[in-house]
């Protein structure tokens, strides 16, 4: 397998629909075969003082970036849930946009494990690294 099983626009009309409330900016820029890079221009709620993108706004990219890597090897998996996060925040976000590039690391029958970048558009150096789980679906470990 070389490329997604799905497409750019799949995966960002399936976000745009189920998720409304969050796409505000936040959008799919690239899929490969186990590996999402979103693009989210930041807005105002996602900051912290100092003009800083919080770090519940980086958990939001790093877990979207995720499930959408999830989506590349299965396809839309709607039931796919989070399990477990560790992130580490390494330096400050201050960019206007950032970018989440998720690859898996494993997919198995019932978990996929995935490592994400997180920096700010043009920012040589991370702003987090995160490892994060999903448990899959019954219906699609079967």
């Amino acid at each position: 397998m070389t490329g997604s099983v799905i497409s750019v626009d799949e995966a960002n009309s399936f976000f745009r629909e189920a998720f409304p409330h969050m796409q505000e900016g936040l959008i799919v820029d690239n899929l490969g075969d186990g590996v999402a890079t979103l693009r989210c221009e930041v807005q105002d709620w996602m900051l912290r003082p100092g003009e800083l993108v919080s770090g519940p706004a980086q958990f939001i990219f790093a877990d979207t970036a995720t499930y959408t890597a999830v989506f590349t090897r299965l396809g839309i998996t709607p039931m796919a849930v989070t399990t477990n996060t560790n992130i580490n925040f390494l330096n400050p976000c201050n960019a206007p946009v950032v970018i989440a590039r998720a690859e898996l690391i494993k997919l198995g029958r019932r978990t996929a494990l995935a490592q994400v970048d997180i920096r700010g558009e043009g920012q040589e150096h991370l702003a987090s690294h995160a490892m994060v789980s999903f448990a899959l679906p019954v219906e699609v470990a079967a």
